[in-house]
């Protein structure tokens, strides 16, 4: 009789991150003992500890902060909770609704549960850490190391890039990088008490800037001390750090072998990515070909890949017969030829080019900057906005004045039920990953690389030849002259955009609090000051304790999501 080999005992973390629940949260009042099996019970309070956990998230993640400002409710996606809490997370949520949470009244969609909220006693109390135990603990411990392992393998093809992540040589200047931070928010304080909000409206507005600067803050300190939480997982393909949370700005902070860094940035890369869209051969090229419209919308499946759906709101097109529509139909040359897009210097850039189109009379040079930052934040609505709305929009009807063309492809796009923005950052990321990087690599072997999406941070002896590369290597992929700016950081450069910094935070805390979306962050006494000791670093304290909450809610290196 053959044996059967003995099962390889799965490898499961000693210690696995823990969750964070309001303190308020009594799971015996909640479920009282009896009511339920041990065993029930124990799959039970772990789901809800899973589920209140993931529904903080925006106290410890600034993107997911980002989101619930957005549309007011954090999405959960019920593949996730069932792989970690098992049929019993619908049970959890039941439970928990109108005692803990509040759901979201619009119907899911994109495969995802319907979205959920703390309700406002339990967004007040301050969390606690809480640990996972059993079967929840052990489904949630093989999630975080099939998730490392993946992350690693999607790393493997970057070491290009990934090698210049070193401790020993990338450093930050924690101690300005705070004072900076501080006169920031002082700065943003008098802002919001100028302004004309509520006093209600102003301490929502404190509470939320307090928590977009805190985690710069910890993202700084994760850089100081070498988590780099690199990851090229996620369905956009980008290369995610923490230097991607980290405000420009800020950077002037961060150091390579002592040197300050350069940054090397596509003048409106969104826009300039687009006209990639505006070519007839970009459907028509084979789902070999990764710049091409076929391979960009597919599902990802090259190694390490996360099984992330593909880049469309609905099911995808049919890649071998897309029907193109208007002016895909016309010859290449001639749509160049008529098209608004090709006809913009992109040394200037495309949103000074339709901030001038736009405006009624010639712009003056006081009104010019303001007028491009609304063509700016109109194009992003038009790029990036996923609801038929943008259709009927003012904007949109801007925009199909000018660029007639350029409107009738994102309608195409849209019509396609292909995510645009995914697909956008996509071609971004296989165009600056796979070959404007891997081109300096090759040519100028030393020269430092450090991506933040389509831009290149390197030191200021290599700044001209590496943009130079990535300027002829873009106009070689892209059949279109790109626009490069170079910024150099340094502590005296970034005196001069303290206020600037301060106004970027203010602008967006203000135009959020305005939607009236999401949920509070600040009422309840979570306002500064946010904690009772101050925060240090290697034994150091670094700065008001204004700043951080570092007492209540220390970082882990692994997000719920």
């Amino acid at each position: 009789m053959t044996r059967r080999p003995a099962k390889r005992k799965e490898r499961l973390p000693s210690d696995v991150p823990n969750v964070w629940v309001p303190a308020t949260f009594d799971f015996d009042d909640f479920c009282p003992p009896g009511t339920l099996t041990e065993r029930s019970r124990q799959n039970l309070k772990n789901a809800c500890y899973f589920i209140l956990s993931s529904l903080s998230r925006h106290r410890r993640n600034p993107v997911e902060l980002e989101k619930l400002e957005e549309c007011g409710y954090h999405r959960l996606w019920s593949q996730l909770l069932r792989d970690v809490c098992g049929s019993c997370y619908k049970d959890a949520l039941d439970r928990l609704k109108g005692k803990w949470l509040e759901a979201d009244p619009r119907p899911p969609r994109d495969g995802r549960s319907r979205g959920f909220r703390l309700l406002p006693h339990a967004d007040a109390a301050v969390s606690v850490p809480k640990e996972l135990s059993g079967t929840v603990r052990n489904r949630w411990a093989r999630l975080l190391v099939r998730g490392e392992e993946q992350a690693q393998q999607s790393l493997d093809p970057l070491a290009h890039l990934t090698k210049w992540f070193d401790p020993k040589r990338l450093t930050v200047d924690l101690s300005a990088a705070h004072n900076f931070v501080e006169l920031g928010f002082a700065r943003v304080v008098q802002m919001i008490e100028a302004s004309s909000l509520s006093e209600e409206e102003k301490a929502e507005a404190r509470g939320r800037a307090n928590l977009k600067l805190n985690a710069q803050i910890a993202s700084l300190r994760a850089l100081k001390d070498g988590n780099y939480n690199l990851s090229n997982t996620g369905r956009d393909e980008r290369l995610h750090s923490v230097l991607t949370n980290i405000k420009r700005e800020l950077r002037s902070f961060i150091q390579f072998d002592g040197q300050f860094l350069v940054t090397l940035d596509i003048k409106s890369s969104q826009p300039y990515f687009f006209t990639k869209l505006m070519r007839k051969r970009f459907y028509s090229a084979s789902a070999k070909d990764r710049l091409g419209f076929k391979s960009l919308v597919a599902k990802p499946t090259h190694k390490g890949r996360a099984p992330h759906p593909p880049s469309t709101t609905t099911s995808p097109p049919s890649l071998n017969s897309v029907t193109l529509s208007g002016c895909l139909l016309m010859p290449e040359k001639h749509t160049v030829a008529t098209s608004e897009i090709f006809k913009i210097s992109w040394n200037e850039g495309f949103y000074k080019h339709f901030a001038r189109l736009v405006a009624p009379s010639p712009l003056k040079k006081e009104a010019e900057e303001a007028a491009v930052a609304a063509a700016k934040r109109d194009t992003m609505f038009l790029l990036f906005d996923s609801q038929p709305r943008k259709f009927s929009s003012a904007q949109y009807k801007a925009f199909k004045r000018h660029f007639p063309c350029e409107a009738e492809v994102l309608s195409f796009i849209s019509r396609l039920g292909v995510n645009l923005p995914v697909l956008l950052q996509r071609l971004e990321s296989r165009v600056i990953l796979e070959h404007v990087t891997k081109r300096v690599a090759a040519e100028l072997p030393d020269a430092v690389m450090l991506t933040v999406h389509d831009s290149i941070l390197t030191t200021p002896g290599f700044s001209a030849d590496v943009e130079q590369i990535m300027a002829s290597e873009l106009a070689s992929l892209m059949h279109v002259q790109p626009g490069i700016s170079a910024d150099a950081h340094t502590s005296h450069s970034e005196l001069g955009k303290l206020q600037a910094f301060a106004q970027g935070i203010f602008t967006n805390t203000f135009e959020t609090i305005r939607k009236r979306k999401g949920i509070s962050y600040a009422q309840y006494q979570r306002d500064a000051p946010m904690l009772q000791v101050l925060p240090k670093h290697d034994g150091v304290t670094l700065f008001s304790a204004r700043y951080y909450d570092s007492c209540l809610e220390p970082l882990y290196d692994e997000d719920l999501y």
